[in-house]
């Protein structure tokens, strides 16, 4: 190969060419150093999630002035700095910030001595880890040791995990129940929201206002909408078993195709708390070191997996296919009422004197006070999110009816460790849960029966609507008209008068649900089965539209195809006409 030689002129010019790009990149480092040190980076300090700036101007010869908030963590560049005080531009706007609020780094932005909680929390052993038996009660001050940068989100200012110490031990707790000032923690959010004292009479004067206001939060967390997972309010589907999925799949899609149909509640936890599919959490997991992926829940995993129909990785298969398909796809557990768990744990059930699981509402029951069965759901509900679900729905997330008379009696032992209200209690929970499927991405659902929402009381089953709107992304009122006291509104006709019921009964609904500081979205559950006919779903979809509503979900037992054939003409007929 011939080699290419360069006269003495050639490498001149080569050599000048170098040392002149040399110089241009060593002037354009030191302007852009001089830049930096004239307009260096910055990073938004607050006690707050938000820092609240003031701009005068003036306005018809008057001074007015205009107020912004800039996220806490949020970067900015500095255009001229002041001894005091600082120029920035956000949002399109020239601010002056004082110094002290603008730090170098977002391990800086973060000014909390102290937090305090907006009701009874459980602190937990690590972050994100299980629940220990230490509790903060509500305005119980907690000295912070520490924040992680990366537990600060620049986009809101909200911090989703907090070192703190209690008694000269360090615990976390999560953002989202914490003030940073006892005042705000213990302030009455309840000023909008009405109640009806009715069981004041059976336990005691004062009840429900501790029950229902003093020992909840009513403010509750920031309502998100994920990225690659919108919350969507067009949602419109019908609950079916595993099982008859499997079994007609392609008949479902092809629903899907001629209807307003778009999503499946699938049955992932049903009676008796059997599992339709190889869960892996009742038996727990270690990888190949031995070390706890999942804790082991059952003494006796069968009892929970020995009518499973499906391996996980097949229904995580079958879940993107139906995702591919155009379905939204919730997974629903029924929560407490799990004859299952309260046997092969009978120290948590609802129990009768002599600790034997309770028979109560045509079941055994875990108590929703169990913070071991608070996990043990969690767990199945980050393992529906890792299948692939857009949405955990909880059902039967609440105490068993009918056990009020035996309760003052002294008959029935719920295990309540922490002296709270079943009120309380559930929300708890839903504020747990939402803490461990954030990080996910997916949403929490929780069913309400209609009761509480026309009555305005817990029914003493812990399902009170203000509460549970708080600490759920969506909430899912049950309005099925077998059961539905026509008179409540004043109708007379369940059948020829659905539509104005529907109507009253979602206008009803939403006014209890936003009496709340972050009130979820609401979707309806409608009667899809006894004597309900294509021509009365039509009209109920129809009156919950006429509400302003555009979102809900059809209960047909297992959704069998032949009911969902036979109901499909209420459902097209009612399609809005801009799906």
């Amino acid at each position: 190969m011939k080699r290419l030689t360069l006269t003495k002129q050639q490498q001149r010019y080569v050599l000048l060419g170098f040392i002149g790009v040399s110089c241009l990149i060593a002037i354009a480092g030191i302007l852009m150093g001089i830049y930096a040190y004239l307009h260096p980076v910055r990073y938004i300090r607050s006690e707050s999630n938000m820092l609240e700036v003031k701009k005068s101007f003036l306005a018809n010869g008057e001074v007015d002035e205009d107020v912004f908030q800039i996220p806490r963590g949020a970067q900015v560049v500095i255009d001229r700095r002041g001894e005091t005080d600082s120029q920035i531009t956000y949002d399109g706007h020239r601010l002056t910030i004082p110094n002290e609020n603008l730090v170098p780094s977002r391990k800086d932005c973060v000014e909390i001595e102290s937090v305090y909680p907006r009701k009874l929390v459980n602190l937990r052993t690590s972050r994100q880890g299980k629940l220990s038996d230490v509790v903060a009660a509500k305005g119980e001050k907690l000295k912070v040791v520490s924040v992680l940068p990366s537990d600060l989100d620049p986009a809101t200012g909200e911090i989703s995990w907090f070192e703190v110490e209690k008694d000269g031990k360090n615990y976390w707790l999560a953002g989202t129940n914490l003030e940073t000032t006892y005042e705000n923690a213990v302030k009455d959010y309840s000023s909008n929201m009405m109640f009806n004292p009715v069981y004041d009479e059976v336990y005691g004067g004062g009840h429900s206002y501790d029950a229902y206001v003093q020992q909840t939060d009513l403010k509750g967390k920031t309502k998100v909408s994920w990225n690659g997972n919108p919350l969507r309010d067009d949602i419109q589907g019908i609950h079916i078993t595993l099982e008859n999925l499997i079994a007609h799949k392609d008949e479902l899609i092809k629903l899907k195709n001629e209807t307003g149909l778009n999503a499946l509640v699938i049955a992932l936890k049903g009676t008796n708390g059997k599992l339709a599919y190889s869960s892996e959490v009742p038996g727990g997991k270690k990888d190949e070191n031995g070390k706890e992926i999942i804790p082991k829940f059952f003494n006796n995993p069968n009892s929970a997996l020995d009518q499973s129909l499906i391996s996980k990785e097949e229904l995580k298969k079958l879940i993107q296919e139906l995702k591919n398909a155009g379905f939204y796809i919730i997974g629903r557990l029924e929560t407490f009422k799990d004859s299952a768990y309260a046997f092969d744990h009978p120290n948590l059930a609802i129990s009768d004197l002599y600790g034997n699981p309770a028979y109560y509402s045509e079941d055994y029951w875990v108590s929703p006070y169990s913070r071991e069965a608070w996990e043990y759901n969690g767990w199945l509900a980050k393992e529906a999110a890792e299948m692939g679900v857009n949405e955990v729905q909880f059902d039967f997330c609440r105490f068993p009816d009918g056990m009020t008379v035996d309760e003052t009696l002294g008959l029935v032992d719920l295990h309540n460790n922490y002296s709270e209200s079943k009120a309380a209690a559930i929300q708890g929970f839903l504020f747990y849960i939402q803490e461990e499927l954030d990080p996910y991405h997916v949403y929490t659902a929780s069913d309400i029966y209609g009761g509480p929402v026309i009555d305005l009381y817990d029914y003493d089953i812990g399902h009170f609507v203000p509460a549970m709107a708080a600490a759920s992304d969506i909430v899912c009122p049950m309005i099925y008209l077998d059961t539905f006291d026509t008179s409540a509104y004043g109708f007379t006709d369940a059948a020829t008068q659905s539509r104005e019921i529907l109507n009253a009964f979602t206008q009803n609904a939403e006014e209890e649900v936003n009496t709340v500081a972050n009130p979820a979205a609401m979707r309806l559950w409608l009667q899809g089965y006894n004597d309900t006919t294509p021509e009365r779903i039509a009209q109920e979809i129809q009156g919950i539209m006429d509400a302003g509503q555009s979102g809900y979900l059809l209960w047909t037992d297992r959704g069998d195809m032949a009911t969902l054939d036979y109901l499909k003409e209420g459902i097209i007929e009612s399609k809005p006409q801009n799906h």
